[in-house]
């Protein structure tokens, strides 16, 4: 196998990974086992909206992964991407204008709270993180034989997600989760998890 085709089936196990984390959380919430969605019944879960964000994610990441040189993949992995990254987008701007959108209530309906924070509804962090993807994704479709410095910027955004995603992981690790004493919604350990595998898939993809 060559070197190209090695680091497509990288992406295409970290993309299939990261949609497994979401879909497990998905049932958690379905079956009210916070072991699925939060791994520990004291730690912020994965919202709703972000585990659907990862499957969906994820998908255009296999899609253009396995399946680079047809047109339908590809409008599909760009279309999924765009999707992602304007939920993020919308995420972020109700987060800095204070208001609600209700998008996630349709989901999740309304939320409870856990540490005095609301359950079911997405970090900001998280949103950061997934317009990073998004974005990262779609660079990546839409100029496949970019010069260098466009590529560059492929991986600063595809690291920026792995980062995001070690970074939180670690401090779960060390007992010592990051944004639980602040008024800002924690990130999910499962979803710092997911952000792991999908930075490693998207770094693999470019």
């Amino acid at each position: 196998m060559s070197d190209k085709g090695r680091y497509r089936v990288i992406a295409q196990a970290c993309a299939l990974s990261t949609a497994g984390i979401g879909f497990v959380a998905i049932i958690g919430w379905l079956t009210n086992l916070w072991m699925l969605h939060s791994i520990r019944a004291d730690y912020i879960p994965m919202a709703p909206s972000t585990a659907l964000a990862f499957i969906i994610m994820s998908g255009s990441l296999f899609v253009s992964s396995r399946w680079a040189s047809h047109h339908l993949a590809t409008l599909f992995s760009k279309a999924s991407a765009i999707l992602v990254a304007v939920f993020a987008l919308l995420m972020l701007i109700q987060f800095f204008i204070g208001t609600d959108f209700g998008i996630e209530k349709m989901l999740a309906g309304e939320s409870g709270t856990l540490r005095g924070f609301p359950t079911g509804r997405m970090s900001p962090v998280t949103a950061s993180a997934f317009l990073l993807s998004g974005l990262s994704q779609l660079f990546l479709l839409y100029v496949p034989q970019a010069p260098r410095p466009g590529r560059y910027l492929v991986v600063v955004m595809a690291v920026g997600v792995l980062i995001t995603g070690l970074a939180v992981l670690t401090s779960y690790l060390f007992e010592a989760p990051l944004l639980y004493r602040g008024a800002v919604i924690p990130v999910a350990l499962p979803t710092a998890i997911a952000f792991v595998l999908l930075g490693l898939g998207l770094f693999a993809a470019v």
